[in-house]
């Protein structure tokens, strides 16, 4: 995913996810895996907990429309890799 363009959003407005979207997985413990490590990026990037929910719900039956949707999420970290928040100490609080 190098070469990939970077996007703007997790995911797109108009993807309608639900549990028969795709084929099966030839391997869905792969999926539960990446979404596991997504919902630990999820301790630093509050802005992405809406889209691993989402993700979260079709752990059991992965697909490959699933999949792509977790391929997105990664672009958009390809996007928002130098952004941040930034706390400085202060005096008073």
């Amino acid at each position: 995913m190098n070469g990939a363009k970077p996007v703007k959003t997790p995911l797109p407005d108009t993807l309608q996810l639900k549990i028969l979207n795709g084929d099966p997985m030839d391997d869905p413990h792969l999926y539960r895996q990446v979404i596991g490590s997504l919902q630990y990026a999820c301790l630093t990037r509050p802005d992405i907990a809406y889209v691993v929910n989402k993700l979260c719900k079709y752990m059991s039956n992965p697909t490959t429309t699933h999949w792509q949707s977790y391929k997105r999420v990664l672009l958009y970290f390809k996007e928002i890799v130098n952004q941040g928040l930034f706390f400085f100490p202060s005096s008073t609080i």
